[in-house]
């Protein structure tokens, strides 16, 4: 059932996480046709022995900005084979990035949601054990604004940032939907926290 014309979907504002041991953060809007990265310094930092986390302020700074109506934060857990730098790196980053998430949509009164690989993957049809690449490719021709160069490794922190920032826009687009059906108006937006497992 399509909604009338006189009630389009709202240009929903999303804010994705890729927490890795460099996280970076991707801010979509206007339906996947304006896409900013932070990646790097501008969204990590490290202490004086060379460990570094997502950086609290610095995330701050972008959400400030871009005031995203949902955060969504990938809910990554280390893996058998991976060093116990990595390991220590990458918790630390999660760990840092979801206090913070959790904290700034209390303040500002908006919606989150931290979600595993798989749920995320299962829901924007991307076939189990896709590669890097092809999530690169899948991120490419998926969200209008990526501008990603599917052959290189680089961007594929870039793409699972974007795909995340796109599985929350189209969690957006379900709940307004389902409320106009179930209630005959637009989604009042109230602040939720939800897992994906």
């Amino acid at each position: 059932m399509r909604m009338p014309e006189d009630r389009p979907l709202r240009n929903w504002i999303v804010m994705g996480i890729d927490p890795g041991v460099i996280p970076t953060v991707c801010v979509l809007w206007d339906r996947g046709h304006e896409v900013r990265f932070f990646e790097g310094s501008a969204v990590h930092s490290q202490d004086p022995r060379g460990f570094g986390a997502a950086d609290p302020s610095k995330l701050t700074i972008i959400a400030d900005h871009y005031r995203p109506d949902l955060i969504v934060l990938e809910n990554v857990w280390v893996m058998p084979n991976q060093g116990v730098v990595t390991q220590a790196g990458l918790v630390r980053s999660m760990g840092v990035a979801f206090g913070w998430m959790r904290t700034w949509a209390e303040a500002h009164n908006r919606s989150t949601i931290c979600v595993k690989p798989q749920a995320w993957q299962k829901a924007l049809y991307i076939p189990y054990g896709a590669t890097k690449k092809g999530h690169r490719l899948w991120a490419d021709q998926t969200i209008p604004g990526a501008g990603l160069h599917v052959q290189q490794q680089k961007d594929h922190d870039r793409a699972d940032a974007a795909l995340l920032a796109w599985f929350g826009l189209h969690y957006l687009d379900l709940a307004h939907r389902n409320a106009y059906l179930k209630h005959g108006a637009a989604w009042d937006h109230t602040p939720e926290f939800h897992v994906f497992r």
